[in-house]
């Protein structure tokens, strides 16, 4: 992070700008599992009739995991990409004049994944390209724990109108104890640092 701009970079075989643009990609497959996890937990409980077709529930996932596949590298390579004012912003930075514990060298700002939210100080002069690529990823996770809230209350409804057994509703709370854990261990190891890192350039 450098003031309201940030920059990845690739190393050894994937220095160049596809590196990091690919790195993302793959990045973004486990939200729509996650995802999935929830719904086909949801829809056994609540609608087994939707599961009748496992190819078209799977066929499914496989379709959504290539969208938002193409969605983060088309974000990263076409959003997030160089420009004359983003590299004379980024200029010291890559030059070697400010305290970070990374070398860089001008030569190799191309290669780099940039994005600069604002032409002049915070909140001045908005750069919209960075900002909706910003925002995409904000929907894009915001959107996956949005609807594992929503699957868990719709369980949950349906758990406490129709289930009468206490012994599968602890099951079913154990179950949903670990996909909890499957859910949140990711977002504070994985997915919080690099929010830290596009999304606080934002606010300076």
């Amino acid at each position: 992070m450098y003031g309201n701009a940030f920059t990845i970079s690739g190393h050894n075989l994937l220095r160049s700008r596809f590196g990091p643009c690919l790195y993302c990609a793959v990045y973004s497959q486990a939200v729509p599992i996650l995802i999935f996890h929830f719904l086909y937990r949801t829809l056994a409980i609540r609608s087994p009739e939707y599961l009748a077709r496992p190819a078209v529930f799977f066929g499914t996932l496989l379709v959504a995991t290539a969208m938002v596949d193409l969605d983060g590298f088309f974000v990263m390579w076409m959003l997030f990409r160089p420009d004359e004012e983003l590299s004379a912003k980024l200029a010291p930075f890559f030059a070697g004049n400010t305290s970070v514990p990374v070398i860089h060298h001008i030569e190799t700002a191309i290669d780099h994944v940039q994005a600069l939210y604002w032409s002049g100080d915070t909140f001045e002069g908005p750069r919209w390209l960075n900002l909706l690529g910003a925002l995409d990823m904000a929907v894009v996770i915001s959107g996956t724990y949005a609807i594992v809230i929503t699957c868990q209350q719709v369980t949950q409804v349906y758990f406490r109108q129709n289930m009468k057994s206490s012994k599968t509703v602890n099951l079913h709370r154990q179950l949903f104890r670990s996909l909890i854990c499957q859910a949140i261990y990711p977002l504070i190891t994985t997915y919080s640092p690099l929010a830290v890192s596009v999304f606080f350039p934002i606010f300076g």
